[in-house]
């Protein structure tokens, strides 16, 4: 039986043989057989040009991949899902023919690929950095690496059966996977059904729905590298079909930022500053700066994939770290924090980018300009990132305490309200108005080596009038007295050699006070009038201060130096060292005689008593002046002495005023009253006028010798 299948073998391929040399040679006649016809179908299906299934190499979907994209797909697919596959060309004979012709091909050797069989390869490519040679494996994959594979179809396709096409489910699955190397990059998965690869397009009609695929992707994944997955290619080398999956795996230039701070003498700290930074390669990522020195891995913020890789992410560019403040550093309390160095070690691209923070004080109060080293020369040199600021007394119109001051500040930093100036004191007759170079006691920022320097105004009072509270107020004008103020209301100096100087003061407190400005209710009150004034502007009337009058007083008049006697008008010049006096009278105040009148606008009159024809008053007085108010009637003026009348004079005693006062009104003006009383001579002692002077004389003497004795012997009873 064996010997009888070697023999059909043998004719079957000699026929086969014969029959491709005959087709070979009539390529532009018909085909004389079905046959024929039928192999040439079973070379077209499986060709590497049109028989293309739906198979392809890709990213295990179950693993993180950080946007690996293909260079041709804006984004993975599952490739059972995806519509964007080659489309099978239409065949021009019959499914029934195609699979009759499957049927057919059944090579006698086990490791070649038998009916509906393809030999099974994937097939990896590593591409390397820029600028290196190999491709660093073992830094990605330092555990190794391998190829998974999964496969599954479930078809309905066509056969032969006792000579008949019969339509048959199939259905299959595989799982595979072997590991890989950077010297075992082509992976032979052994032989599979070429029905895990079939096409869309070659589904039986109303069997659409089936589905056949088969996959390979990379274990584990990294996001080191970019991984491209292409779709099946068919060779025929051999004479039979081998399926290739290709991979290509593109290394990535490391990601990773590592953070460092040191600070100033170069002593690296525990911890580093908060902040956000942003890592540019290709596309810019921020993120918050780590605390400690661990790697941060910038890959997920990125989008790397194959058509970006060759420009962005394959060693040809740098990655530059940046701190987002615009004045390039972080700024935590006192100190501030900048980028001082960023590299990749050795300048390979697979190393992670260091980045060096230094940490620096804001500012530092004296002493010499800040050092530091020149990254290039390591040579000491002056610190580019600190600013001078520094302060000036301005000439010699001020002290300035310290004498000198000097800050070193971080060049662009908002200090807030760090720097102080220092204490100006200006000389007499200056004021201190600030600082140049717009010295802020908020937000204070220096870009530039700065100098403040102090300015100054004249500061002389121009006041004409300056009232004050003197001392010692028995000595009201004296010009070194301790109250003569230093300074006006408007915080000028006052030079009191350029002053006069006169008071005024109440004859007495209870009765009223004085008030100037803001010197109120004083007894005492000095004023500082400047000389040289023109006389118009030095009158009584602008410098003399308000009268605040109490307990019913009114106001009367002011005297100069204590005379009495003379009320100073509002037009008089002042003198310097002259004291005036503010008197005041209520109703029915006795005041002194030779005193000046009340003003037309009090509310007082005079009213003068005088003692007239037989009266005396007790005090021995012959008048008595009392101030009366405006309006009072005749029988209620107040103050009327004690009239007596005189010897051989009778009461009642007589008032009579001059000018008559108005029953009604009351009195309006300074009156005179004069009391008065009719005589009292004894009967019989009444002598006549009968023009005899002689007689009236001898009479007269009569009569005062009878007087005489009486008053005589009046006295010596008395005395006993």
């Amino acid at each position: 039986m064996k010997k009888l299948n070697r023999i059909l073998s043998f004719f079957l391929a000699l026929f086969f043989g014969l029959t491709n040399i005959s087709l070979a040679f009539a390529a532009k006649t018909e085909r004389s057989s079905t046959e024929s016809s039928l192999l040439t179908a079973y070379q077209e299906v499986f060709s590497k040009d049109n028989l293309r299934g739906n198979a392809k190499a890709r990213a295990k979907p179950s693993e993180k991949i950080y946007a690996r994209k293909d260079s041709t797909e804006n984004s993975l697919k599952s490739l059972k899902e995806s519509k964007e596959f080659p489309k099978t060309e239409t065949l021009s004979i019959s499914d029934n023919e195609k699979f009759q012709t499957l049927a057919r091909a059944n090579p006698s050797d086990s490791t070649i690929p038998k009916f509906m069989e393809t030999k099974f390869v994937v097939k990896v490519t590593l591409h390397h950095l820029e600028g290196k040679t190999t491709f660093d494996f073992a830094k990605i994959y330092p555990s190794g690496a391998k190829i998974n594979v999964d496969g599954k179809y479930s078809v309905h396709y066509k056969d032969l059966e006792n000579g008949s096409a019969v339509v048959k489910p199939g259905q299959g699955q595989y799982s595979n996977s072997k590991d890989f190397s950077a010297d075992n990059l082509s992976l032979d998965f052994g032989i599979v059904s070429q029905l895990y690869f079939a096409d869309e397009d070659d589904f039986l009609p109303g069997h659409e729905n089936d589905d056949a695929y088969m996959e390979a992707y990379v274990d584990p994944s990294s996001t080191k590298v970019l991984e491209d997955y292409g779709s099946k290619v068919i060779t025929w080398d051999g004479g039979y079909p081998t399926t290739t999956l290709p991979v290509d795996i593109y290394q990535v230039q490391n990601t990773e930022v590592i953070f460092k701070t040191q600070d100033k003498d170069g002593n690296i700290l525990q911890t580093n500053p908060k902040g956000k930074f942003t890592y540019s390669l290709g596309k810019e990522s921020k993120s918050d700066i780590p605390s400690d020195s661990s790697n941060k891995d910038m890959i997920e913020y990125l989008d790397p994939h194959v058509g970006n890789w060759e420009n962005d992410y394959n060693g040809t560019n740098t990655p530059i770290v940046s701190l987002d403040d615009p004045t390039g550093f972080i700024v935590e309390g006192d100190f501030a924090y900048k980028i001082i160095n960023q590299e990749q070690k050795d300048n390979d691209k697979s190393n992670p980018l260091e980045v060096t923070l230094i940490r620096k004080q804001k500012v530092i109060v004296g002493g010499d300009r800040p050092k530091t080293t020149d990254p290039t020369t390591g040579n000491e040199i002056d610190d580019p990132d600190y600013v001078k600021v520094d302060f000036d007394k301005g000439g010699d119109h001020g002290s300035m305490d310290p004498n000198r001051k000097v800050y070193w500040v971080l060049k662009g930093i908002d200090l807030g309200n760090r720097l102080t100036a220092p204490k100006i004191t200006p000389e007499f007759g200056w004021k201190f108005i600030g600082w140049t170079n717009n010295f802020k006691t908020e937000k204070q920022i220096y870009n530039t080596d700065t100098t403040h320097t102090a300015q100054y105004e004249i500061n002389l009072s121009d006041k004409d009038i300056i009232p004050y509270i003197p001392e010692d107020k028995t000595k009201p004008t004296d010009p070194n007295d301790s109250g003569i103020p230093k300074k006006d209301e408007d915080g000028k100096d006052i030079d009191k050699s350029k002053y006069d100087i006169v008071a005024f003061k109440t004859e007495n407190p209870a009765k009223g006070t004085l008030s100037h400005g803001k010197k109120e209710n004083q007894e005492y009150i000095s004023v500082l009038v400047k000389n040289g004034l023109d006389q118009s502007k030095r009158t009584f009337a602008l410098v003399k201060p308000q009268v605040n009058e109490l307990a019913e007083n009114k106001f009367w008049y002011w005297d100069k130096n204590g005379v009495l006697k003379t009320a100073i008008a509002d037009d008089a010049a002042i003198t310097n060292g002259d004291i005036y006096t503010a008197h005041f009278a209520k109703h029915g105040d006795t005041i002194s005689p030779n005193t000046p009148n009340f003003p037309d606008s009090s509310k007082l009159v005079k009213v003068t008593y005088v003692a007239g024809e037989g009266v005396n008053f007790a005090v021995n007085n012959d008048q008595k002046i009392v101030a009366v108010n405006k309006g009072t009637r005749e029988e209620d003026l107040p103050g009327k002495p004690d009239a007596k009348a005189k010897f051989l004079y009778k009461d009642p005693i007589t008032w009579s005023p001059v000018p008559q006062i108005d029953k009604v009104a009351g009195i309006q003006q300074n009156t005179t009253v004069t009391a008065s009383a009719a005589k009292n001579v004894p009967t019989g002692l009444l002598i006549e006028d009968t023009g005899n002077g002689p007689l009236k004389i001898l009479l007269a003497i009569v009569l005062a010798g009878l007087a005489l004795y009486r008053i005589r012997k009046n006295t010596q009873v008395d005395y006993e």
